[in-house]
Parts: C-alpha cells; structure tokens; sequence
C-alpha cells in the first residue's frame, strides 16, 4: 500500500476485478511481461529462437503464422492489450508465457500472483501455472498443496487436474464437469485410503477408521449433491435450456466443491497415507 493510501489521500481499491482491468493493473503485468520479452530478444538472440517463440504463440492461440519482424510481432499483441483493451486475450497471453518456460515459471508466478492479489483481480496462478478465478488465499494454497503432492497417486491428480481444467476455461467453462472431477478425486483418494478399488465414495469414507463422523457425514452429503436431481455426477440430458438455467450450476457452487476436494484430497493424504 502506497504512502497516500495508508494516510487516507488516495482511494484503496475494494471490487474484484473480473472481466475487465483498470490501467493500473494492465500496466503493471505488462512491466513484467516487457522484461520477459525484453529478455527472450536480448539473450535468446537469433532469428530462430525467436521464430521459435513466435510459432508457440500461433500454436497456443490457433493463428497462421508469418515469418514477420519479431518487433512487429510485439508491437501487434501490444496493441491488443492496450488500445484494443482485450483483457482475455491478455490473461491469455500472461498464461501462454507462465506455460511456456519452465525455468522462470515459479518467478512469473510469484510476481504475477502479487501484483493480481494487489490489485484486487479474480484470477491467480495456480504452481502448475494455469490461471484460475479464485479470490481466496487460503483456498489457492489448498489447490497449490494438491499440485505439489502430485506424482504418487497419477488417478487422483488426473481427477484434480481436470477439475481445474474445467473450471478455470475460460471461453467455455464447464461447472458440471468441474464437479464431478472433483468429486470423483476424493472418490479416487478415498479408495486408496480403504485399499477398496471397486468401493464408491461412499462406501469408501465409512471404512475409513478415526475419521471424525461429521466430517464423514460431510463427504457424504457431498457425494449427494454432485449427484442430485441437477444430474451434475451423470449428466443429465434431458433438461431444456430454461430449465437448465435455473438448474444450472453456477461458478460459486462449482468453485466450492473444486477447493473442498483439493482440501479434502489433502487431509485424506497427510492423514491416512
């Protein structure tokens, strides 16, 4: 917080920004995105490194590519994000950059994340460096802790991930799917618990031993709800569209289940495994 801030001088920023981005939160990811590109021209020099990244970025967004100027090629996504002001495209092309080095990753996403989180935006990267439209810090670190345990059980994290990959969507979310991802990750985990393969999730957290009953009746009632008559678990073909506007899941009830099971997936982990 600003000097003028902290003495009442100059406004604090209180609304979330969501689908649109004020100049002082544009600007500031763009500094850092001008040090990275600035960087990739400098010490990536030669006419193939470049074109390298170039073709990435067709690839990534489905355009043709032109052996252009590679300044050419900035000054274009430059005026995108400013004097067109696609904000989309923008967290588009910050994502595509995270995704794209694994060497810097864990940087960009530190200084992006501070500068998202200071600004008040609804979107932070997650470790694995896809954006997600999360406002919460406690429910970030309980996604980050599912991420950094990955590897060991590859059918839960597959769940997980996908679940993330459903919600976070941009151009075409799917909330029901995110659900049952998510559902079917504490599933998945919870038969490992119980060393029962064929068990449902059911099933499964009633064999669990020293597992508090209310937390038990928790996981319970949350396999219920992702399968009720919403059909979110199996997919419910026959609602019409007005219909499924008023029983259509929204990202708030979607957003809720997918940090519970990363939650849960992680306490079931470090209590049981």
């Amino acid at each position: 917080m600003r000097f003028s801030q902290r003495v009442g001088k100059s406004p604090i920023r209180a609304e979330i920004q969501i689908d649109l981005m004020d100049n002082r939160l544009r600007n500031r990811l763009f500094n850092v995105l001008k040090w990275y590109i600035d960087e990739i021209s400098f010490w990536e020099s030669g006419h193939y490194i470049r074109n390298q990244f170039v073709l990435g970025y067709c690839d990534y967004f489905g355009e043709r590519y032109v052996d252009n100027n590679y300044e050419d090629f900035i000054d274009k996504v430059t005026t995108k994000i400013f004097a067109d002001e696609d904000t989309f495209y923008f967290y588009d092309f910050i994502e595509f950059i995270v995704l794209r080095d694994d060497s810097k990753r864990g940087d960009l996403v530190n200084e992006f994340n501070h500068i998202l989180d200071e600004e008040k935006a609804a979107y932070r990267f997650s470790l694995d460096g896809e954006l997600i439209k999360i406002t919460d810090e406690i429910e970030l670190d309980e996604i980050n802790r599912a991420i950094k345990a990955t590897g060991k059980y590859s059918g839960v994290d597959e769940h997980l991930e996908k679940a993330r990959r459903f919600f976070s969507n941009r151009e075409k979310p799917d909330y029901k799917k995110s659900i049952e991802e998510s559902v079917h990750a504490i599933e998945a985990i919870a038969k490992i618990v119980v060393k029962d393969k064929d068990a449902t999730l059911s099933n499964a957290v009633k064999k669990i031993s020293n597992l508090h009953p209310a937390l038990r009746e928790s996981i319970e009632k949350l396999y219920g709800f992702a399968g009720d008559a919403d059909g979110i678990r199996h997919g419910n073909k026959n609602l019409s569209a007005s219909e499924g506007e008023k029983k259509g899941v929204e990202s708030d009830e979607a957003r809720l289940i997918l940090v519970t099971s990363h939650a849960i997936v992680n306490y079931l982990r470090s209590r049981f495994l």
